[in-house]
């Protein structure tokens, strides 16, 4: 309730909702579990900020930039995902550390001269939503390697032009479904 407050997502008549899809002898079950799995694994705002900083320092050292700022100067952020979707929710975040604590503003991280496009978010499970968000490209559906800049080159083009790492930047990530990805 923290990241949407104020956005009236979370009532007493939608967890009722959500909890009477369930045969009634289930239901007080599904409730506990449900609550011990959230003590257990939400991640608060305030926590997820954290995180975002300290993936930050991780990509610093993994690609042994000097500091952090030439790191972040030499990535791309991708954004793909609609609104109401985690990563733009990262992306916020990132964009405050980078204001705050870099002086830099997300605008600064250029695609075309970068060196890592960056995929932030928070859970990867099947590979579904990074495989359409970056790959797709049938029935109608653009993934992101395959949008075209103003010069006409797609995204993918840019990121073999510049040599470019694609970073795969995760909370947590499914240990048979990595292998998958």
């Amino acid at each position: 309730k923290d990241y949407r407050e104020g956005e009236n997502l979370m009532s007493v008549e939608r967890v009722t909702t959500w909890i009477n899809q369930f045969n009634e002898e289930d239901r007080q079950f599904v409730l506990e579990e449900m609550k011990h799995i959230l003590k257990q694994r939400y991640i608060s705002k305030e926590r997820a900020h954290g995180l975002v900083d300290e993936m930050i320092e991780f990509l610093t050292d993994h690609f042994k930039c000097t500091n952090p700022k030439e790191f972040l100067l030499s990535s791309y952020f991708i954004d793909h995902q609609p609104e109401g979707k985690s990563q733009k929710e990262l992306l916020h975040f990132l964009a405050d550390i980078l204001i705050e604590k870099y002086g830099i503003n997300i605008k600064d991280c250029s695609l075309e001269k970068a060196k890592f496009y960056v995929y932030f978010d928070d859970v990867l499970c099947t590979g579904d939503t990074l495989f359409k968000g970056l790959a797709v490209n049938n029935n109608g559906n653009i993934g992101w390697f395959h949008w075209t800049n103003d010069d006409g080159r797609t995204n993918l083009d840019l990121i073999k032009q510049n040599n470019g790492k694609l970073v795969l930047a995760y909370f947590a990530i499914h240990d048979y479904n990595i292998k998958k990805t």
